[in-house]
């Protein structure tokens, strides 16, 4: 389910970040998704990610760090790999958000 997320949130032009953890696979992969591990995290310019504990629910501050460096404009979030019903509703707002801008930027 998170390789069709990754895929919808690419097509939309959109970032789906994944902000890795303690216990999270060293070699996490999907095409599609920026994942940043414990390690990757120590290597931002950001000092919140030195001081942030590992294990701790504010590390995925470092993930709107990183959002709203890319320029990200709406972030939508959840805690760990949410269920499916979640996935489908954040897809279901992607659409709509891109059918919206198309319409607005046809109305200029």
């Amino acid at each position: 389910m998170l390789q069709t997320f990754a895929q919808e949130c690419k097509k939309h032009n959109a970032n789906f970040i994944v902000i890795g953890d303690k216990p999270s696979p060293i070699d996490f992969k999907i095409n599609g998704c920026d994942f940043y591990g414990l390690e990757a995290q120590k290597k931002l310019d950001f000092e919140f990610a030195q001081l942030v504990p590992e294990r701790h629910y504010s590390r995925k501050n470092i993930g709107y760090l990183i959002a709203i460096q890319k320029g990200t404009e709406l972030i939508v979030e959840t805690d760990d790999v949410p269920d499916l019903r979640v996935i489908h509703l954040i897809l279901v707002c992607l659409r709509r958000v891109q059918m919206m801008i198309q319409y607005v930027g046809q109305a200029r």
